[in-house]
């Protein structure tokens, strides 16, 4: 397989960073973000009548399962920061799309039973562990690579934040249009498949030279 290299100008010098396959480690981080976001916002835009007209909750209920969701997205926050830190940004990728794939599965399951809030917390953890894994894992290349690019690279990595929320909403709307409310837990399962699949060719296809620590 042949190897590619893809540089930024530092100050007069050029810093490069290998890798096989076709796209590099920082490019390859940048283009899972509306993957492994976006899927949450396939459900999430619509989760107000998701609650209201599939599971049948009340206007109280549905202000307490709101709340939960939210206080749980607080969580997921600080988790993916401390499993980061822990364990890497690759092998904690791997494990909380695992995780959130699991979660839309139970919201799905969930819709058919009218009871959300558990599955609502875990999703909520799960789903917004995810951003500060990707900055940790777009920093770490950014300054192994390109250390005068770091905010750059962080802004890039936030504009693609928001291509897959708006991705998400819209890909959420088409659903909703098409098989209805019910299907877009699958569709935000399709979304968490292609940013795991992605996920898992970058570890493979990923090659640091010597002395150099690029996280994935």
């Amino acid at each position: 397989m042949k190897r590619y290299h893809l540089g930024w100008r530092s100050r007069g010098r050029t810093a490069s960073t290998a890798c096989t396959g076709d796209v590099c480690a920082s490019s390859s981080i940048t283009l899972r973000c509306p993957a492994a976001f976006g899927g949450t916002f396939v459900i999430f835009t619509f989760l107000a009548p998701i609650l209201t007209e599939v599971t049948g909750v009340g206007n109280g209920t549905l202000s307490i399962a709101l709340v939960i969701f939210g206080g749980a997205t607080v969580v997921g926050n600080f988790a993916g920061g401390e499993l980061t830190d822990k364990i890497g940004t690759s092998r904690t990728m791997v494990t909380t799309l695992i995780g959130l794939i699991a979660s839309f599965v139970l919201v799905a399951l969930a819709m058919r039973r009218s009871g959300n809030s558990g599955g609502l917390a875990i999703w909520g953890i799960l789903g917004f562990a995810i951003p500060p894994i990707m900055q940790d894992g777009v920093v770490k290349v950014a300054r192994a690579v390109a250390p005068d690019a770091v905010a750059t690279a962080s802004g890039m990595n936030v504009s693609a934040f928001n291509l897959g929320i708006s991705g998400g909403s819209f890909i959420g709307g088409r659903v909703v249009e098409g098989p209805g409310l019910t299907a877009t837990p699958y569709a935000a399962i399709a979304f968490a498949v292609v940013a795991l699949g992605i996920t898992i060719l970058i570890g493979k296809s990923q090659t640091p030279r010597a002395g150099e620590s690029v996280a994935s």
